[in-house]
């Protein structure tokens, strides 16, 4: 429940700024800040050396187990390396950004000053970063959440401010202090968690043993995380080539709606739910959090999707403005894949809990291959619209594919119930999708809202869990 509150939060506080930004930058703009964003997430996870799952994995473990000295070693540890790792490579990003310029935006380098100053800010992130995952480790949800919080709505009233007086430069500005933000507030609730002397890092407590085994996580994450975002910046770059930076700027809305709405609630109980299968002691432990965590993802999201899918052309205007209206159509393709997307991710976490680093690598270079490959071939015709074609397509065989290997690497198979919530979920959103393409009337869309919604209901009514969520959030509704 307190996830819900902060992804709430964080999704009124990324509409806000989307709308700032639409309105003020314009579809070219947005297209331009969006670019330079996916140039500092790169920075950013390669300055994180992939570290964040294995320090939630270990702090997990040995929070389990009391042993707070040992958490302390870890923190200093993982505090000292990557304080030096990330101010290197922000100094590098900085030295070539003229080069890294050149490349994202087709040989224009006059970026390059932005570009150096959202790397300033990477080293900030990286912290935020650690701290979130000491946080996730000790399972502490209430503290993660106000981090959230406070960051997300601090940045919403710098963000206002700089990119009405800066336009471009004041949301680039406004990008960087909010990753200052959130290692400040991340810095003093980890702090109330553990205390100062366990925070503060000391030379005399770097250990090389806790280094080693944030690395043998970390050379996954440094391969995998990377390559997703060297995907994201080509696909990118592909759109610009066939229609400009005013095409990206579309792409980059409904990507930005579908990430805001979809993948935020995923990413924020993912800190819980890695802890969660790791901590699973027996096979049978774990199929069932796994089914759970499919199940529960599926049908909360089914609806969100279904709204958005049959008014994402109104929604887009209000979120952005009708400069950016052709996103609206995008989003029939990507939140389908969407759907499947985050149970396959939901999968692929059990490989991190189980140790099978190369299986979770060697998967997601599958994706990188299917979503690069059916990228570049519908891209030429129908550009954007063939990128979201291309995600849906590339998710439907993912999905499969994820099965496959689970049932023969861990002896899971989704359960019947699970398979039929995921089928019927994605089976509404899907079918609502194809009607809206072939008939946008107002009408049309109306009457795929109400069924959709109704079919929806007939595969929520059979599961228990759900119910008792939706009983829990009632019953804390009407208590205040």
């Amino acid at each position: 429940m307190r996830l819900s509150g902060a992804t709430a939060v964080a999704t009124i506080s990324q509409i806000a700024k989307s709308k700032l930004g639409a309105v003020i930058l314009g579809p070219a703009g947005m297209g331009t800040f969006n670019q330079l964003k996916n140039v500092w997430s790169l920075i950013h996870v390669l300055s994180n050396a992939g570290f964040y799952d294995g320090i939630v994995r270990r702090v997990a473990r040995l929070n389990s187990e009391s042993k707070l000295g040992q958490i302390q070693l870890q923190v200093a540890t993982t505090s000292i390396f990557l304080g030096i790792f990330s101010c290197l490579f922000a100094a590098g990003s900085c030295l070539a950004a003229p080069w890294i310029s050149s490349i994202v935006f087709g040989g224009d380098t006059q970026f390059a000053a932005h570009i150096a100053v959202v790397s300033i800010s990477v080293p900030f992130a990286v912290f935020a970063r650690i701290y979130k995952a000491i946080l996730a480790g000790m399972q502490d949800v209430p503290r993660i959440v106000r981090t959230q919080i406070s960051a997300d709505l601090s940045s919403l009233a710098v963000f206002a401010v700089f990119v009405c007086l800066g336009k471009l430069w004041g949301a680039v500005l406004a990008f960087s202090v909010y990753q200052m933000l959130k290692a400040a507030f991340g810095f003093i609730y980890v702090r109330r968690a553990i205390g100062s002397k366990v925070l503060y890092p000391s030379v005399q407590n770097f250990c090389t043993a806790e280094l080693k085994h944030n690395l043998q996580f970390g050379v996954n994450t440094f391969l995998l995380t990377p390559m997703s975002l060297l995907t994201t910046l080509v696909v990118a770059r592909w759109i610009i080539g066939v229609g400009g930076v005013e095409a990206n700027g579309v792409f980059a809305a409904a990507w930005m709606v579908s990430s805001v709405y979809i993948r935020t609630i995923h990413e924020t109980a993912s800190s819980y739910y890695l802890p969660v299968l790791s901590a699973s002691n027996d096979d049978e432990s774990l199929f069932a959090n796994i089914s759970a965590a499919i199940r529960l993802y599926s049908l909360m999201l089914t609806p969100c999707i279904l709204g958005l899918v049959t008014f994402g052309p109104l929604l887009i205007s209000l979120l952005f403005s009708r400069e950016f209206s052709g996103a609206g159509r995008l989003l029939l393709f990507l939140l389908p894949g969407d759907l499947l997307r985050i149970s396959s991710e939901s999968i692929g976490v059990s490989y991190l809990a189980r140790r099978h680093l190369r299986v979770y690598t060697g998967s997601y270079v599958v994706w990188v291959g299917l979503y690069l490959g059916l990228a570049s071939y519908f891209v030429t015709d129908c550009g954007g619209e063939g990128v979201a074609i291309a995600y849906l397509c590339g998710h439907v065989i993912y999905a499969a594919f994820h099965v496959c290997v689970a049932r023969l690497l861990l002896g899971y198979m989704p359960d019947l119930v699970t398979r039929m919530a995921v089928l019927g979920c994605f089976l509404v959103c899907l079918t609502a999708s194809t009607i809206v393409i072939v008939d946008g009337s107002l009408i049309v869309r109306s009457s795929t809202l109400l069924g959709g919604g109704l079919l929806w209901w007939v595969v929520a009514s059979r599961d228990a869990e759900l119910l008792n969520l939706l009983v829990s959030l009632r019953r804390r509704l009407l208590s205040r």
